[in-house]
C-alpha cells in the first residue's frame, strides 16, 4: 500500500521545516554570540549557575538545528539529483571482458 503525496505540497513542508530549523539554529547561537561576546543578556536568571546552564542548553540547541537543516537541504538535493542507473551507462564491452565477468557457460 502505498500513500500518495502531493510533490509541490511535500516540497513546501520540507522548505518549511529547513526554514524552522534554521531560525531556531540561528536565534539559539545569537542569544548565545550576544551573551559571550558583547555581554548582552536577553535572558535573565536568578542565579549565575542558571544563566550557563541555559546558555549551554542554547548553544546545543543552536548546533544541532543548524546541523539538522544543513542534513535535510543535503537530502533533499541528493533526492532531486538525476542518478544514472547502470543500465543506462553504456561502456564498450569486449569478448574476453564477457568471458571473465560472471559469465556461468564457462
Amino acid at each position: 500500500m502505498s500513500l500518495y503525496i502531493q510533490s509541490k505540497l511535500f516540497f513546501s513542508y520540507q522548505v518549511l521545516f529547513v526554514a524552522l530549523f534554521l531560525l531556531m539554529g540561528v536565534a539559539c547561537l545569537g542569544v548565545v554570540s550576544l551573551q559571550q561576546l558583547f555581554d548582552y543578556n536577553l535572558v535573565t536568571t536568578g542565579a549565575d549557575a542558571d544563566n550557563e546552564a541555559l546558555l549551554a542548553t542554547f548553544g546545543f540547541m543552536g548546533v544541532l538545528g543548524l546541523l539538522i537543516a544543513f542534513i535535510m537541504i543535503y537530502l533533499m538535493r541528493e533526492k532531486r539529483q538525476s542518478s544514472s542507473d547502470r543500465r543506462q551507462i553504456f561502456t564498450p564491452v569486449s569478448f574476453s571482458e564477457r568471458r571473465i565477468q560472471n559469465d556461468r557457460r564457462m
